[in-house]
């Protein structure tokens, strides 16, 4: 018997490598415009690539924010090291750019001494939901990530 195509499993695969291609050009292409929705919106994606890279490395991935920027950091060895490599290099906040970090309603909150930290495990879940309120000029966006790890701007 004579097969022509492509397996269900092979597409698949192909999509996947497409889509994290497509996510690296997005990560590393400087963005133009300085405004907090093009700020909010690269964070998100950083925090969506750091749980993607968390669930192919299996290994887990830390994001911390602070009010002077944001960073990622990688479990390896046993202990936690900074992750520099793009898209994940630490990012200092504009100045004027005030930013709040809370838990999730329902949530205790997990804040303290001015940072946050969020670590996505091997399987992509956030040790707790977390919202950031960005806000600069009189402009402001907010950055959810949800429970089951998806991270939405709004």
């Amino acid at each position: 018997m004579k097969r022509d195509g492509f397996t269900l499993v092979e597409m698949l695969i192909v999509m996947l490598v497409v889509a994290l291609l497509a996510t690296a050009i997005v990560l590393t292409a400087g963005g133009g415009g300085r405004s907090v929705g093009a700020d909010a919106s690269r964070l998100a994606s950083r925090i969506a690539a750091a749980r993607e890279t968390a669930i192919t490395s299996a290994r887990p991935v830390g994001v911390w924010v602070s009010r002077s920027g944001y960073g990622f950091d990688v479990r390896a060895g046993g202990i936690w090291r900074p992750a520099d490599q793009k898209p994940f290099e630490t990012v200092h906040w504009p100045a004027g750019t005030g930013v709040v970090a809370a838990a999730m309603p329902g949530r205790e909150a997990w804040l303290s001494g001015g940072s946050a930290r969020l670590v996505f495990d091997n399987l992509g879940l956030p040790d707790s939901p977390m919202r950031l309120d960005i806000s600069r000029d009189g402009s402001s966006a907010q950055i959810a990530v949800l429970p089951n790890g998806d991270v939405k701007v709004q």
